[in-house]
Order: structure tokens, then C-alpha cells, then sequence
């Protein structure tokens, strides 16, 4: 094997590991931002709903429009049980 061979391999075997160094964390990274980006859209639709809701100000047929248009705009569905009432989903 050459000198020019030797260093070659060399130069490629060096450039596979640094990708494979990069690649790993930041794979671990995209994961970890989809993950956090899914929990931040299910506590901002946890958090409005009851919002909503408290105030009382509504129909029975005003919240089940409201639950819809929420599922239909959201991929986190959900499902409100109010008191006395059948549940709405």
C-alpha cells in the first residue's frame, strides 16, 4: 500500500467519524425539539378549554362547536366532560 493510499484512507476514515460525532447529537436534538414542541401544543390546548369554559357564558351547542373547531385545528384531540351535561367530543 502507498503512502498516497494510506493517507487517503486516512483523510476519509477522519471525515466519517466527524460526521458520525455531528450527526448523532444532533439527532438527538431534532428529536428532543419535536418532542418539546409537541408537550408546548398540548398544554396550550389543555390551558385554553377550561379557559373558555369557566366562564360559563355559553350554550350547550356553542361548546361543542367550540370543542370541534379546537380538535379540527389542533392534532391533540380532546374531550370535555361538563356537569350535568352528556360529554362533548
Amino acid at each position: 500500500m502507498t503512502l498516497r493510499r494510506r493517507i487517503l484512507l486516512l483523510a476519509t476514515g477522519l471525515t466519517a467519524v466527524v460526521l458520525v460525532l455531528f450527526a448523532v447529537p444532533l439527532a438527538i436534538a431534532l428529536r428532543q425539539s419535536a418532542s418539546d414542541r409537541v408537550v408546548r401544543e398540548t398544554e396550550y390546548v389543555a390551558q385554553g378549554v377550561p379557559d373558555y369554559l369557566t366562564t360559563n357564558a355559553y350554550s350547550t351547542a356553542q361548546a361543542e362547536k367550540y370543542v370541534r373547531r379546537v380538535n379540527d385545528r389542533s392534532d391533540t384531540a380532546i374531550t370535555v366532560r361538563l356537569p350535568g351535561r352528556r360529554r362533548r367530543s
